[in-house]
């Protein structure tokens, strides 16, 4: 009886939090990164899949998860020993609530734009302890691209 109603109570939960699917359409996923709503895009260029995941406010932080899906052949050819490691690691950030003039709230696109300048401070997981060493200009100038197209 105690799961049932432990089951019931994480299917009522899990439908109330409505988790948009921008799936490349970057113009939808600023609008949603303006409150951090539950939310996630999928960065495409040249074969390289970069899955981006607002998973809403925790506190006063904006959670955000960075999954690097697909290696495209280009990069592979140019990165052979670094794309090996990439592909399937994450990064977990917690970017702090800002606010502008007159309080209205900043838009946490600019946090992930800027992520890689606050990695140390904001972020954990693979893909973070990955980009402390070469491969962070690299992928640092490969996730600007994304964010530019």
């Amino acid at each position: 009886m105690k799961k049932i109603f432990v089951l019931c109570f994480l299917v009522l939960i899990l439908g109330c939090i409505r988790v948009v699917d921008c799936g490349t359409d970057l113009l939808c996923f600023k609008k949603i990164s303006k409150e951090c709503s539950p939310g996630k895009i999928l960065l495409q260029h040249e074969g390289n899949k970069v899955l981006i995941m607002l998973r809403g406010m925790d506190k006063d932080n904006c959670v955000i998860s960075v999954k690097v899906e697909e290696i495209g052949e280009k990069f592979k050819q140019k990165y052979p020993l670094e794309s090996t490691e990439l592909r399937g690691k994450t990064v977990n950030c917690w970017a702090p609530k800002k606010y502008g003039s007159y309080r209205e709230e900043v838009s946490y696109f600019n946090e992930i734009i800027n992520m890689s300048n606050n990695l140390d401070k904001m972020c954990r997981g693979q893909l973070k302890d990955i980009l402390e060493g070469p491969l962070r200009n690299i992928l640092v100038d490969e996730f600007n691209r994304l964010l530019s197209e």
